[in-house]
């Protein structure tokens, strides 16, 4: 993805690369399925990162047969999740004061994410990073994952910029893979 310096490009700065949470996220299926004995593998992992909270819960359910509602699931992987983002979250290095660098060069910045919006907004609030961004996308709005090419098409079209004047940055390659 190539980027031109003080052009209208949308800046897109994700969450996990703001906040700390990455391990988190890898962490809560692992630790869900290893409390009924059951081992994740790597690519298991892999292809949750780019789900939201809503497709990983029906896969990990389908994937291993969990004898388990769906509702009964996400009320308690929300309520984990609430309190992670809450309470527990750190705040990245430098991140404030690179989303600021980003923003004074003219980059409009949005953040896209896997992560459910009521989730992304929390870290969002708390650090103030609403004043650097204009939108957070995420899974749902844009009904593709995040690893779709469609995800990022989307976001620039909404912004009307080029996909080529686009800085896109990411904690995963996974997103990345087929862009």
């Amino acid at each position: 993805i190539r980027y031109q310096p003080r052009s209208r490009g949308l800046g897109d700065v994700y969450k996990r690369q703001l906040v700390d949470s990455m391990g988190y996220w890898r962490n809560i299926a692992k630790d869900f399925l290893n409390e009924r004995d059951i081992s994740i593998s790597r690519e298991v992992e892999n292809h949750l990162t780019t789900l939201n909270l809503s497709l990983s819960l029906l896969f990990l359910i389908d994937y291993y047969k969990l004898n388990i509602s769906f509702e009964e699931m996400y009320e308690l992987f929300n309520k984990h999740i609430i309190d992670f983002y809450s309470n527990k979250v750190n705040l990245k290095d430098n991140a404030l004061e690179i989303l600021k660098y980003l923003k004074d060069t003219g980059l409009d910045l949005v953040i896209g994410t896997s992560t459910n919006l009521e989730y992304a907004q929390i870290p969002v609030k708390k650090y103030g990073f609403d004043k650097y961004i204009e939108d957070i996308y995420t899974v749902e709005t844009q009904k593709c994952p995040k690893n779709d090419p469609n995800f990022y098409k989307q976001v620039c079209d909404i912004h009307n910029v080029s996909c080529n004047e686009t800085l896109l940055i990411d904690d995963s390659y996974l997103s990345l893979i087929h862009i």
